[in-house]
């Protein structure tokens, strides 16, 4: 008789220490999602900078290259 009351007191101790462990893994895997998801996001934005960056620098050089193409072409039209 005994044996069944303590085994009646020790199971909300075992569902207690089972809904812990399910919060802690439950917090564990948020943490790890939302770490992935700022991970993306700065990758993204990194991605980004470096197109926008290599355009600017693309259309800067382009823009060099034809002004001193126009210039050329206005030296050689005017003799």
């Amino acid at each position: 008789m005994n044996e069944i009351l303590v085994e009646t007191y020790r199971r909300p101790d075992i569902i207690v220490r089972k809904q812990k462990a399910r919060l802690i893994y439950d917090n564990y895997d948020t943490t790890k999602r939302i770490e992935n998801t700022v991970n993306s996001i700065y990758r993204i934005t990194v991605a980004l900078l470096v197109i926008v960056t290599l355009c600017r620098l693309l259309c800067n050089n382009n823009n060099t290259i034809f002004v001193e193409a126009s210039k050329l072409a206005a030296s050689l039209e005017v003799h």
